[in-house]
């Protein structure tokens, strides 16, 4: 209850905060979507007129609409995970904890107050000191020893926090080339054939590592045979 009346006290409903919060998730998931169908429609544009150069009738739509809603689905699924995961990192005395959006911003009016009660800063520097670190930290995704957002998080567990652009990014790039994946696959199968290029670009990673793959610089541009087993 302090920390509502605390909110209330500059005009800020802890409802209001929470509405925004999903507002910005639902506003993302509309973006995602149009994201994902445009890699779709640019796939089966490419890929529909690389068939008919090869003299093969290529059919209406290359990829399953079944296919197309379960990548759609999944992608959907991680990224809402993530948003509603998301959190700040913030320091409370020697420990470090992450809380949800809203909770730390009654942490930041909490702390802000506490400096103004001093007499050491103005009301104004207070808040302005508080969003900056605010700021500076970003928003964070907390993760389970499973790789899976955790909700509601107040404790910080090492190597379990990462930055909110990194985790969204990646779990919309994996809907992307899965779906890439799925029209690579399917025009393959029409062409009837198992050779595939890999494309091959400027500054590529030429530093081996223990897997043997890590150098791009030696396998980028080369005529592979398609295994689908691996």
């Amino acid at each position: 209850m302090q920390d509502i009346r605390a909110l209330r006290a500059h005009g800020i409903d802890l409802e209001d905060i929470k509405k925004a919060i999903r507002e910005t998730t639902e506003i993302g998931a509309e973006k995602l979507d149009k994201l994902l169908d445009d890699v779709v429609a640019r796939n089966q544009q490419y890929y529909t007129g690389m068939i008919d150069l090869a003299g093969v009738t290529a059919p209406e739509q290359l990829i399953s609409h079944e296919d197309i809603y379960a990548i759609h689905e999944q992608t959907r699924g991680r990224y809402r995970n993530i948003t509603q995961s998301m959190g700040f990192l913030v320091r409370e005395g020697r420990r470090r904890v992450m809380l949800p959006p809203a909770q730390t911003y009654q942490w930041a009016l909490d702390n802000a107050l506490m400096q103004i009660q001093s007499g050491a800063i103005s009301y104004n520097q207070a808040i302005s000191e508080q969003v900056k670190i605010l700021a500076d930290r970003g928003l964070c995704v907390a993760f389970d020893k499973n790789g899976n957002p955790v909700k509601n998080v107040v404790k910080y567990e090492k190597g379990g926090i990462q930055q909110l652009d990194v985790c969204v990014r990646r779990a919309v790039m994996t809907g992307v080339n899965q779906l890439n994946q799925k029209y690579r696959e399917q025009s393959m199968d029409y062409l009837e054939t198992d050779l595939i290029e890999t494309t091959a670009h400027l500054g590529a990673r030429n530093i081996p590592g223990p897997l043997g793959f890590e150098a791009h610089s030696e396998w980028q541009g080369r005529v592979f045979r398609w295994n689908r087993g691996n």
